[in-house]
């Protein structure tokens, strides 16, 4: 098992293929069925390679990708001068054996790397086990939130921050 930078296109497709069963796994009761039933298993593939955004994976014995953490620059402007943690998944037979833990510190640590002193991410409300671990790991809910429209409905996202100061 190893976790390294996501580099080939397969590797983009596998892990694409994880964020989508990932999304239909915990997002179900949370989200529509027929939004989560119709994500493509390439919808992240391009985003991989935003400008400014990079991304860890965690691969089994077999090279197959299991986890992966996506982080960078901060997409939002309101949140300029902090880094930003896009995305974390981790297969549902991979979780509880500190993946999700090690792939959070790697990107948190490259983060800090990057000048960043302060980090946020979005987490879909209603999404309470994503909530707990990242307060179990220091992330502060700050009372901060946004709407995305997804099928016609609108949904709420919460803001958390985490300072990288010592």
């Amino acid at each position: 098992m190893i976790i390294k930078p996501l580099i080939s296109e397969d590797e983009a497709r596998q892990t694409s293929k994880l964020f989508q069963k990932c999304w239909q796994d915990v997002y179900k009761g949370i989200l529509p069925a027929e939004f989560l039933d119709n994500i493509p298993e390439n919808a992240w593939v391009k985003r991989f390679n935003e400008s400014g955004r990079h991304n860890l994976i965690f691969e089994d014995d077999k090279n197959i990708v299991r986890a992966a953490v996506s982080y960078g620059r901060p997409r939002d402007t309101r949140m300029l001068g902090c880094g930003e943690l896009m995305a974390l998944y981790v297969e549902p037979d991979f979780q509880g054996y500190n993946v999700g833990k090690t792939l959070l510190n790697a990107a948190e640590n490259e983060l800090k790397k990057m000048g960043y002193g302060k980090i946020y991410l979005w987490c879909l409300d209603g999404n309470e086990k994503a909530q707990g671990f990242y307060e179990h790991f220091g992330w502060r809910n700050i009372a901060t939130e946004r709407f995305v429209e997804i099928v016609g409905k609108e949904y709420k996202y919460l803001l958390y921050q985490k300072n990288l100061r010592d």
